[in-house]
């Protein structure tokens, strides 16, 4: 959604513009959705269909990820195999791969991955600040880039603040 603050304010205030005043636009886009249950703090960065799902478990710090809403066809033909890492691919050249992963098909079909030593996922974790986009690269395919960031000041590294907040608030040490 973007808006002109400029012409907003003086509505909202019964203003006038002058002619030398210039309205600005602001990106306040979100793309960044947050969710908190029993403990597990999720952040979601949705890209048209598909959705870049992270989560970690506030007790332990144990991080997961995922890509949801694949094509239906992709995950039928990849459900069988027996591991399907997941490498994210940050814009900025940093990248971290998980341990593990598999396909999930059914009510919603997703590639899901983890790392078997909770510690190993907090690099993920610690590269979303300033981190702008995510790519996710498994079984020889790519999706994304993923934007991770708000394209203007107002939301700066939301997401990693936002998973950093919910670990303490559910008793957990973030360890990124």
């Amino acid at each position: 959604m973007y808006l002109r603050l400029a012409k907003l304010a003086a509505v909202a205030t019964g203003l006038t513009l002058s002619p030398v005043a210039r309205a600005e636009t602001v990106d306040m886009s979100v793309n960044v959705q947050t969710h908190n249950k029993n403990g597990i703090c999720f952040v979601y960065f949705p890209m048209g269909e598909l959705e870049l799902a992270i989560s970690v478990k506030a007790s332990n710090n144990n991080v997961n990820v995922g890509v949801d809403d694949l094509p239906a066809a992709l995950v039928e033909a990849g459900v069988d195999k027996e591991s399907v890492p997941i490498t994210l691919q940050f814009a900025n050249g940093k990248s971290v791969k998980t341990d593990s992963g598999s396909y999930r098909a059914g009510f919603q079909y997703k590639v899901s991955g983890y790392w078997q030593d909770s510690a190993n996922g907090a690099p993920l974790l610690a590269y979303l600040k300033g981190g702008k986009s995510i790519t996710a690269k498994f079984d020889g395919q790519s999706f994304g880039p993923f934007q991770i960031q708000q394209t203007t000041n107002m939301g700066d590294d939301y997401a990693y603040k936002w998973l950093k907040e919910c670990v303490t608030e559910n008793g957990g040490t973030p360890n990124f």
